[in-house]
């Protein structure tokens, strides 16, 4: 414990106050220097009353100084779990982690079953439809809360890296790339339209069989479509450059990206090997194969699209 050495009753109090609000690592030096501080000020106090210090002069020095709580404050720095100039950051990882919890939950609920991200289960949404919904996403909210929270509270060593990371959401925007991009975009949508069993398919006997299921065929111009929106998002990137419109167009084919690679995975496999006899002995195991691909395929776009929309989402509100 900090000791002082003052003979005076009121300033052995006022130092006694103090002390437990300070840290214990500059306890002693502080008190010290407010020791020097009141006593100063009742030498002047004193001066101009030209009287001699007493302890009623201290008492009205300490009066003046304020009150131990404010005193102890100024000299102990502001704590936070989350720091002011680190909130930003704070609240875009926040979303981005609920972003990609609830659309694992998604997933999850497509797959019909839970499944485990290291230490943590995603479980699928109860069988209480909007009820349901309504709590799963607001136990995600708060479990992703909580976690950031701890990350940003337990080390300030990574609010630098994190602010760093999240400081610019600028999109590639520039004229040859995002027409390089619709371009790619186009050719994809051609090719799943158009080629899609002249490429995709299995030669037997002299015969073309191809890969992709009823399914496949039945969501195809769901996927195209998507493969449109997003050429049409790069071509008013390229006329518009880095503007909210195409910024706006970008984050609404993320969300619907989302979607839709949520329902694909709700639904049947996309690809399977045709019945042939002749491919009787490896069917199974290569559908199996194949079904796993596409799960992992559907599950890494959901997720990507979802980080993009939230990307997009900051950006439009940056410009």
């Amino acid at each position: 414990m900090v000791q002082t050495q003052t003979r005076s009753p009121a300033l052995r109090e006022f130092l006694g106050k103090v002390r437990p609000h300070l840290p214990l690592r500059d306890a002693k030096d502080i008190l010290m220097e407010l020791e020097g501080a009141v006593l100063d000020r009742a030498d002047r106090l004193a001066e101009g009353d030209q009287g001699a210090v007493d302890d009623a002069l201290i008492r009205r020095a300490i009066d003046e100084i304020g009150a131990p709580e404010t005193i102890a404050a100024s000299y102990t720095p502001a704590r936070y779990l989350v720091a002011p100039e680190a909130f930003r950051a704070f609240l875009f990882h926040t979303g981005l982690v609920l972003i990609v919890h609830l659309i694992l939950i998604g997933i999850a609920t497509a797959l019909s079953r839970p499944f485990h991200v290291g230490l943590f289960e995603i479980a699928p949404v109860g069988p209480n439809g909007l009820l349901s919904l309504v709590a799963a996403a607001v136990h995600a909210g708060l479990v992703d809360l909580g976690l950031v929270t701890a990350v940003y509270g337990v080390s300030g060593a990574f609010a630098g890296p994190l602010t760093a990371a999240s400081s610019s959401f600028a999109v590639e925007a520039r004229r040859r790339h995002a027409l390089g991009r619709a371009v790619l975009a186009l050719l994809f949508a051609m090719l799943i339209t158009v080629f899609r069993d002249d490429v995709f398919v299995v030669i037997s006997g002299g015969r073309a069989y191809p890969l992709f299921t009823n399914w496949s065929a039945s969501v195809v111009s769901l996927v195209t479509g998507l493969f449109v929106l997003a050429a049409g998002k790069d071509l008013l990137y390229t006329a518009l450059g880095e503007r909210r419109i195409p910024v706006a167009a970008d984050a609404i084919h993320g969300f619907l990206g989302v979607i839709l690679m949520l329902y694909l995975l709700n639904g049947d496999p996309l690809m399977q090997v045709p019945e042939l006899e002749e491919l009787k002995a490896f069917r199974e195991p290569v559908n199996a194969f194949l079904d796993q691909v596409g799960t992992l395929v559907l599950a890494t776009a959901a997720l990507l699209m979802g980080a993009k929309t939230l990307r997009r989402a900051v950006r439009f509100a940056q410009l």
